[in-house]
């Protein structure tokens, strides 16, 4: 055979076969041609094109060289080995070379295109947009740039930008196929289905044998109801080609959802044995779990995420056949990983709580159900997803009937009622959530957790006797559920019973010894009582216990009482307990920095940035500044760039030192440029509006702000600093708004508490809400002086100042130049009429506080 044809035979041949898409073939015949004449560059080049197109990357590199080397200045095969770069990932190989060839200065169309596809394989927007747009101010209507400019925009989140240049290309090429797909697919993303559809219609007419097109039109079609053209769709795949894996797989799809779950893993299972592919295993997998085969759909589910270890609903359904098959501990494993993936995944938070409600875990799993229903109401079977998407959008009446009745189809579900229940007080529709509380009383154990809700519905409407009937009815029912113990005591210590709180927080110790919790709260309740030595007894009981916190709490109370090498101790004996501990790591960094040990300092930050890359660099960064090493500071920053280029961490550290250098309009650039490239655009943004604050822009850092929250709603920063600016600027009614909106999304975020506290009594004279939310604040955070001061004003305020002089000296001691916190102390002193104690710390007020301070502390130094 081809000994027999001539090297021009073989070229013509194997160019034939390449245009049928028989690459295998067109290889060996170039290659044959080749071995007549080695410097045939036709063949070469040839050659080198097949290899671009089957995907060989590394073949058609160093065939487009060989050719350079016989023909150095050929634009063609330059802008082809640039090409195989930037299909290949090498983008910055691909720049190089253009750059080397052409100039930095082109007006080439044609290597502006290559260059722009280049900048953006790098998530350069901003120099990707140059090149294109230099190239289309020279071809105006040249669809290939507008592509890539549609491209940049998409990435840079402009879709509305996107849409409007693929709708120029199609109205100008209507037979442009990536035009087409491109524009179908944002619009499949942004939800307008119909419009996806029309637009691989076209595709359809343009080649009736595009079987890409039609299997996207049977999908879009079979989710949107339309079964039947679905079929269609999936009938003419299997004409065209008999055996093509996209038929089988829609077929499958069909199957699956009109409930013919046996064909659905037959035609899937011919779906794989053409092409493996995520879906086919991930639908095989549903298809399996419908049919109560859980072992089998548990091996899809793992074959889809060995495929796309990101597939989150694979993970999902994962957790959820696991919880199915009462695996509760690996179902709580996995649904962690999705939310490691997702951590705003309702599905994922609302398997993670059924299987702690499982575990008897009942706070954990009904904070879980909580944060799924908060995120998206469409959950938990046919009824209550009605419901809640009813309930969503507006229709309350019919939304509740739905979830009764979702509760009536299984009432010994738990998480339904709970999630029912959750809703009534959200409507503070008490009467309804009391009564579907005791309904739910089956006297076992689980009604621990619905008197302790209980409880919460009675102390919302001010029944107090109710609500602490039903804590003890919570104890009796479960003796070791703990909630409602701590949950009195909180009640106690807020009504100034400290007795009564400390009873409650000993019973639980009675019953688990090891309960660090309570022994944290303990000394947290004797600091505030100043019994200094009580709180070293129970610190040192609740390091004693193993737990992580345990050592972190004694190590932060030795740092206030300025015993560094103790604290150093403690912590390293953490660390033999808890060797990956991203909180004893980093107060190992900073107390070996304290001590001048500069590299062991150095290598617990380090060793932090590998648990926790972002705190870890901070820190080290931190760490360099305060050394006046702002050289290594940038290395450690611009690292974390080059090994995250999409996210903001590196962008916020470089900003950071680049404003501790004062260069604040290079702070300005770093953050804008990360804009173009990270995924969580929401910090940097988040960034530029501190800056606009700290310069005295207030409106602009609002703007910015109010556009974080509008994008990302539960960013809860953002809200914060709104609340932050205009209880700055006195308008305390907006401040405390957006200071709830803040509790809640996240009750527990302590700056909020603390804010919050402090507005309630000074503004409004909610002096009880004020103090609860000022102790659940000290019990976060009680070793900052900021929160000591806090509940001690707020004690003053709530006429406890015999109570709140131990808080404030302690405060006072910390900060000892501060002018509030001395003027908390001297109001504590002058309330008990002890003028004589009061008055060093009201002269030091008057000496550096500020003008409503020092009128304040002068009025009460005159006795007045």
């Amino acid at each position: 055979g081809c000994d027999s044809k001539s090297k021009e035979d073989l070229l013509q041949e194997g160019i034939q076969y390449s245009n049928q898409g028989n690459y295998r073939g067109a290889i060996v015949l170039f290659k044959n041609a080749l071995e007549k004449d080695p410097n045939f560059i036709e063949a070469r080049i040839q050659l080198g094109d097949v290899y671009l197109e089957s995907g060989v990357f590394q073949n058609a590199e160093k065939e487009y060289k060989k050719v350079l080397l016989q023909l150095p200045s050929s634009k063609e095969v330059i802008l082809k080995l640039s090409k195989v770069y930037i299909r290949s990932g090498e983008t910055h190989q691909a720049i190089q070379l253009l750059d080397e060839n052409f100039g930095v200065d082109t007006v080439d169309v044609e290597v502006l295109d290559l260059l722009g596809r280049a900048y953006l394989g790098q998530k350069e927007l901003v120099t990707a947009e140059e090149m294109f747009q230099k190239g289309l101010r020279s071809d105006p209507d040249n669809s290939s740039l507008k592509l890539g400019l549609a491209r940049v925009y998409f990435q840079d989140q402009r879709k509305s930008d996107a849409r409007i240049l693929l709708n120029q290309i199609i109205n100008y090429d209507k037979q442009n196929a990536v035009a087409h797909y491109f524009l179908a697919e944002i619009e499949s993303s942004e939800g307008k289905a119909n419009r996806a559809l029309e637009l691989y219609q076209d595709l359809i007419s343009i080649n009736s044998e595009d079987l890409v097109a039609r299997y996207r039109a049977g999908l879009l079609s079979l989710f949107q109801g339309d079964v039947q053209a679905a079929r269609k769709q999936a009938a003419e795949i299997s004409r065209l080609d008999p055996n093509s894996a996209d038929g089988f797989r829609l077929q499958g799809l069909i199957s699956y959802v009109t409930e013919e779950y046996e064909a659905a893993t037959v035609q899937l299972l011919d779906s794989l044995k053409g092409q493996v592919h995520p879906n086919s295993h991930f639908y095989l997998g549903l298809s399996y779990y419908a049919l109560e085969q859980f072992e089998q759909a548990l091996n899809q589910f793992q074959k889809t995420l060995d495929l796309n270890p990101d597939f989150v609903k694979a993970r999902n359904f994962s957790a959820l056949t696991l919880l199915k098959q009462g695996r509760l501990s690996d179902a709580v494993n996995e649904a962690h990983k999705s939310l490691a993936r997702d951590q705003n995944n309702a599905f994922a938070h609302q398997i993670l709580g059924s299987a702690y409600l499982g575990q008897k875990l009942f706070d954990q799993g009904m904070a879980e159900l909580e944060i799924a229903t908060r995120l998206n109401p469409d959950l938990v079977g046919a009824q209550l997803q009605k419901g809640m998407v009813r309930i969503a959008q507006g229709d309350v009446k019919l939304g509740e009937e739905d979830l009764v009745q979702a509760l009536q189809m299984s009432p010994e579900t738990q998480d339904i009622r709970l999630l029912l229940v959750s809703h009534y007080l959200k409507q503070q529709n008490y009467a309804e959530a009391i009564r579907t509380l005791n309904d739910g009383l089956t006297g076992e154990a689980v009604d621990g957790l619905l008197f302790n809700v209980l409880a919460g519905a009675y102390f919302a409407q001010g029944k107090k006797e109710q609500a602490l009937a039903a804590l003890a009815n919570a104890k009796s029912a479960n003796p070791d559920y703990f909630t409602p113990y701590y949950n009195l005591a909180n009640y106690f210590s807020t009504s100034g019973d400290y007795a009564a709180a400390k009873q409650e927080y000993l019973a639980v110790l009675e019953k688990d010894p090891q309960q660090y919790k309570a022994l944290l709260r303990l000394a947290a309740l004797s600091a505030l009582l100043g019994e200094n030595d009580q709180v070293r007894q129970y610190l040192v009981r609740a390091q004693a216990t193993g737990a992580e916190s345990g050592f972190i709490g004694y190590s932060r109370y030795l740092v206030s009482e300025k015993d560094y090498e103790e604290s150093l101790r403690v912590v390293q004996k953490g660390l033999i307990a808890h060797p990956a501990s991203a909180e004893l790591f980093a107060l190992h960094g900073t107390l070996q920095s304290g001590a001048g040990n500069i590299k062991a300092a150095e290598e617990s930050f380090t060793r932090l940035a590998e648990l926790d890359p972002e705190r870890g660099t901070s820190l080290l960064v931190r760490f360099y500044l305060q050394r006046k090493m702002p050289e290594e500071a940038i290395a450690v920053a611009n690292r974390l760039i080059d090994e995250s280029p999409d996210g903001s961490a590196g962008y916020l550290l470089l900003s950071s030192i680049q404003l501790w250098k004062k260069e604040t309009g290079a702070a300005f650039s770093t953050l804008e440029k990360g804009l173009g490239l990270v995924k969580d655009r929401e910090r940097l943004e988040m960034r530029l509006g501190v800056l606009y604050e700290q310069s005295g822009d207030d409106d602009r850092a609002l703007t910015t702000y109010k556009k974080v929250s509008r994008e990302f709603p539960e960013f809860v920063p953002a809200r914060f600093a709104q609340a932050g600016i205009y209880h700055r600027q006195g308008n305390m009614k907006l401040a405390q708004d957006l200071y709830r909106d803040v509790l809640q999304i996240q009750p527990s975020y302590l700056p909020a508490l603390n804010n919050m506290a402090y507005l309630l009594t000074d503004n409004y004279g909610q002096s009880r809400e004020a103090l609860e939310m000022a102790l659940k604040a000290y019990r976060q955070g009680g070793s900052d002086p900021s929160v000591m001061d806090t509940l001690g004003y707020v004690l003053v305020s709530n006429g406890k100042s015999r109570d709140a002089l131990n808080v404030l000296r302690r405060a006072v001691e910390l900060v000892p130049d501060n002018p509030t916190i001395n003027l908390h102390l001297g109001m504590a002193y002058a309330d008990l009429k002890e003028i004589d104690k009061a008055r060093p710390y009201l002269e030091k007020t008057v000496m550096s506080g500020a003008p409503d301070e020092r009128k304040l502390a002068e009025k009460l130094l005159q006795g007045n």
